[in-house]
Protein backbone atom coordinates (compact mmCIF):
# COMPACT_ATOMS: atom_id res chain seq x y z
CA UNK A 1 0.00 0.00 0.00
CA UNK A 2 0.74 3.56 -0.82
CA UNK A 3 -0.53 6.62 -0.57
CA UNK A 4 -0.78 9.72 -2.99
CA UNK A 5 -0.82 13.12 -1.54
CA UNK A 6 -1.08 14.83 -4.98
CA UNK A 7 -3.53 14.75 -8.21
CA UNK A 8 -2.51 12.37 -10.62
CA UNK A 9 -3.04 11.07 -13.76
CA UNK A 10 -2.20 7.64 -14.74
CA UNK A 11 -1.78 6.39 -18.62
CA UNK A 12 -1.26 2.91 -19.22
CA UNK A 13 0.48 1.03 -22.31
CA UNK A 14 -0.95 -2.48 -22.04
CA UNK A 15 -4.46 -4.34 -20.90
CA UNK A 16 -2.31 -5.82 -18.05
CA UNK A 17 -4.94 -7.69 -15.63
CA UNK A 18 -3.99 -6.29 -12.15
CA UNK A 19 -6.06 -6.14 -8.72
CA UNK A 20 -6.42 -2.92 -7.16
CA UNK A 21 -7.06 -2.57 -3.54
CA UNK A 22 -7.87 0.95 -2.20
CA UNK A 23 -7.89 1.71 1.33
CA UNK A 24 -10.37 -0.38 3.79
CA UNK A 25 -12.01 -1.43 0.92
CA UNK A 26 -11.80 -4.87 -0.85
CA UNK A 27 -9.47 -6.06 -3.76
CA UNK A 28 -11.11 -5.85 -7.00
CA UNK A 29 -9.92 -7.07 -10.70
CA UNK A 30 -8.94 -4.46 -13.04
CA UNK A 31 -7.67 -4.10 -16.29
CA UNK A 32 -6.77 -0.42 -18.76
CA UNK A 33 -7.49 -0.33 -21.42
CA UNK A 34 -4.11 0.69 -24.24
CA UNK A 35 -4.12 4.41 -23.55
CA UNK A 36 -6.07 4.42 -21.08
CA UNK A 37 -5.67 7.47 -18.80
CA UNK A 38 -7.11 8.21 -15.39
CA UNK A 39 -7.61 10.94 -12.93
CA UNK A 40 -7.57 10.43 -9.16
CA UNK A 41 -7.40 13.55 -6.40
CA UNK A 42 -4.91 13.61 -3.87
CA UNK A 43 -5.10 11.68 -0.61
CA UNK A 44 -6.08 8.26 -1.53
CA UNK A 45 -4.18 5.25 -0.78
CA UNK A 46 -3.64 2.09 -2.62
CA UNK A 47 -1.93 -1.02 -3.89
CA UNK A 48 -1.91 -2.10 -7.49
CA UNK A 49 -0.51 -6.03 -8.18
CA UNK A 50 0.11 -7.63 -11.63
CA UNK A 51 -1.74 -10.40 -12.08
CA UNK A 52 -0.65 -10.97 -15.46
CA UNK A 53 1.91 -12.82 -17.71
CA UNK A 54 2.59 -9.40 -19.45
CA UNK A 55 4.56 -6.78 -18.26
CA UNK A 56 2.41 -4.00 -16.33
CA UNK A 57 3.75 -0.33 -17.00
CA UNK A 58 2.04 3.41 -16.53
CA UNK A 59 2.92 7.02 -16.87
CA UNK A 60 1.75 8.68 -13.12
CA UNK A 61 1.85 12.62 -13.92
CA UNK A 62 1.56 13.84 -10.47
CA UNK A 63 0.65 18.03 -10.61
CA UNK A 64 1.93 20.05 -8.20
CA UNK A 65 -1.56 22.01 -7.27
CA UNK A 66 -5.36 20.83 -6.77
CA UNK A 67 -6.68 20.70 -10.45
CA UNK A 68 -10.22 19.86 -8.95
CA UNK A 69 -12.68 17.94 -10.78
CA UNK A 70 -11.98 16.80 -14.49
CA UNK A 71 -14.08 18.80 -16.78
CA UNK A 72 -15.60 16.90 -19.61
CA UNK A 73 -17.50 19.64 -21.34
CA UNK A 74 -14.68 20.03 -23.79
CA UNK A 75 -14.39 16.82 -24.84
CA UNK A 76 -14.78 14.70 -28.27
CA UNK A 77 -12.58 14.20 -31.35
CA UNK A 78 -11.70 16.63 -34.38
CA UNK A 79 -9.41 15.79 -36.99
CA UNK A 80 -6.85 17.39 -39.35
CA UNK A 81 -6.40 16.24 -42.66
CA UNK A 82 -3.87 18.28 -44.89
CA UNK A 83 -4.07 19.15 -48.47
CA UNK A 84 -1.77 15.93 -49.00
CA UNK A 85 -5.09 14.07 -48.50
CA UNK A 86 -6.27 11.66 -45.82
CA UNK A 87 -3.14 9.66 -45.43
CA UNK A 88 -1.54 12.81 -43.41
CA UNK A 89 -4.43 13.10 -41.23
CA UNK A 90 -4.09 13.35 -37.34
CA UNK A 91 -6.93 12.85 -34.91
CA UNK A 92 -6.86 14.17 -31.80
CA UNK A 93 -9.59 13.63 -28.72
CA UNK A 94 -10.17 15.51 -25.73
CA UNK A 95 -10.33 13.44 -23.25
CA UNK A 96 -11.07 15.69 -20.49
CA UNK A 97 -9.32 19.10 -19.15
CA UNK A 98 -7.77 20.10 -15.51
CA UNK A 99 -7.34 23.39 -14.04
CA UNK A 100 -3.73 23.34 -15.57
CA UNK A 101 -3.69 20.59 -18.34
CA UNK A 102 -6.21 19.78 -21.09
CA UNK A 103 -5.62 15.51 -21.93
CA UNK A 104 -5.79 14.55 -25.24
CA UNK A 105 -5.34 11.57 -27.31
CA UNK A 106 -3.87 12.30 -30.47
CA UNK A 107 -3.04 9.72 -33.46
CA UNK A 108 -0.87 11.05 -36.12
CA UNK A 109 -0.77 8.70 -39.39
CA UNK A 110 2.83 8.15 -41.04
CA UNK A 111 3.90 10.84 -42.81
CA UNK A 112 1.43 13.24 -40.66
CA UNK A 113 2.11 16.43 -38.54
CA UNK A 114 0.67 17.59 -35.72
CA UNK A 115 1.19 20.61 -34.13
CA UNK A 116 0.93 21.52 -30.35
CA UNK A 117 -1.25 24.90 -29.18
CA UNK A 118 0.93 25.20 -26.24
CA UNK A 119 3.77 23.62 -23.92
CA UNK A 120 2.93 20.11 -23.73
CA UNK A 121 4.11 16.84 -21.73
CA UNK A 122 3.92 13.83 -24.81
CA UNK A 123 3.46 10.63 -23.16
CA UNK A 124 3.53 7.69 -26.65
CA UNK A 125 1.39 5.09 -26.28
CA UNK A 126 3.52 3.50 -29.24
CA UNK A 127 6.81 3.69 -30.29
CA UNK A 128 7.87 5.93 -33.06
CA UNK A 129 10.90 8.49 -34.82
CA UNK A 130 9.33 12.42 -34.69
CA UNK A 131 10.74 15.37 -35.45
CA UNK A 132 9.94 18.85 -34.84
CA UNK A 133 9.99 20.94 -38.65
CA UNK A 134 9.84 24.25 -38.36
CA UNK A 135 10.93 24.78 -35.08
CA UNK A 136 13.46 27.29 -33.95
CA UNK A 137 16.26 24.79 -33.13
CA UNK A 138 17.45 22.11 -35.66
CA UNK A 139 15.52 19.41 -34.35
CA UNK A 140 17.07 15.05 -35.47
CA UNK A 141 14.97 12.48 -35.40
CA UNK A 142 13.77 11.18 -32.05
CA UNK A 143 12.47 8.20 -31.07
CA UNK A 144 9.98 8.33 -28.34
CA UNK A 145 9.70 4.54 -26.81
CA UNK A 146 6.43 3.16 -25.11
CA UNK A 147 6.22 4.56 -21.52
CA UNK A 148 8.44 7.45 -21.96
CA UNK A 149 7.05 11.18 -21.09
CA UNK A 150 8.51 14.39 -23.37
CA UNK A 151 8.10 18.09 -21.65
CA UNK A 152 8.00 20.20 -24.87
CA UNK A 153 7.61 24.26 -23.28
CA UNK A 154 7.38 26.01 -26.78
CA UNK A 155 3.97 26.86 -28.23
CA UNK A 156 3.08 25.80 -31.84
CA UNK A 157 5.61 23.29 -31.92
CA UNK A 158 4.97 20.75 -35.09
CA UNK A 159 5.25 16.81 -34.34
CA UNK A 160 6.31 14.95 -37.55
CA UNK A 161 5.66 11.23 -37.80
CA UNK A 162 8.81 9.61 -39.46
CA UNK A 163 7.16 5.95 -38.34
CA UNK A 164 6.00 3.24 -40.99
CA UNK A 165 2.62 3.35 -38.70
CA UNK A 166 0.09 5.65 -37.19
CA UNK A 167 1.70 6.84 -33.65
CA UNK A 168 -0.50 7.12 -30.63
CA UNK A 169 0.13 10.02 -27.74
CA UNK A 170 -1.37 10.96 -24.71
CA UNK A 171 -1.11 14.76 -24.92
CA UNK A 172 -0.99 16.76 -21.48
CA UNK A 173 -1.30 20.43 -23.32
CA UNK A 174 -0.72 23.49 -20.26
CA UNK A 175 -3.56 25.36 -19.74
CA UNK A 176 -2.69 28.98 -19.54
CA UNK A 177 -3.16 30.30 -16.08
Amino acid sequence: MHRHDLDIASVFFNSARTVSTFWKEPARPDRQALGAVRFRAAGFTHATENTDTSHFLSVIVAFARSQGRPDSTATGPRGDCSRLGPSTCTEVTTLFCLKDACVHDVTVTPGGVWRATGPVLVVPVTSTVWSTPGSSFDSPELNLPVGTALYEHASGLQWRNHGAIAARLIVFEMRPN
